[in-house]
């Protein structure tokens, strides 16, 4: 991985229009640039991801991911945001939602925390999700149930 400062990755977006991702975290800029599929057709190799504990947080881990650099739920194959769009945006208090999921309500608390702190940083890495899966000619919601 290449790690640009933010007047870096600006001049790199302006010249080529590569999606970009500002870590606060670490305050680093990350230009994100898609994975090239093996010839072969099969998936990437992506190294198994292992959790790392992240101060000052309990429930939120850091894992290997190539592109990916928010958190995910410690224990699960779930990040924050992936965590936060399965929660019913209406009707659901926190503790349904830890219920649902089979979580420590402290987890969700934790997550919408960080979500909040890092909204720029989950932005990013959903826009980016759609690229990648636009250019792949997936579509994309509103979904409907073919009657």
């Amino acid at each position: 991985m290449i790690e640009l400062t933010l007047e870096q990755s600006k001049a790199l977006h302006q010249e080529t229009g590569a999606p970009s991702v500002f870590d606060p975290t670490t305050n680093t800029a990350y230009t994100l640039v898609p994975i090239e599929a093996p010839a072969n057709g099969s998936t990437p190799f992506v190294p198994k991801s292992v959790e790392t504990p992240v101060e000052p947080w309990k429930y939120l881990v850091r894992r290997n991911h190539p592109w990916r650099k928010q958190l995910y739920i410690k224990g699960r194959k779930m990040t924050v945001r992936q965590l936060l769009s399965s929660i019913p945006v209406t009707g659901c208090t926190e503790d349904e939602a830890a219920e649902n999921l089979d979580l420590p309500v402290e987890a969700i608390r934790e997550a919408i925390v960080y979500a909040e702190e890092n909204a720029a940083l989950l932005q990013y890495e959903t826009a980016y999700e759609h690229l990648r899966l636009a250019q792949r000619g997936t579509r994309l919601g509103p979904w409907s149930v073919p009657g």
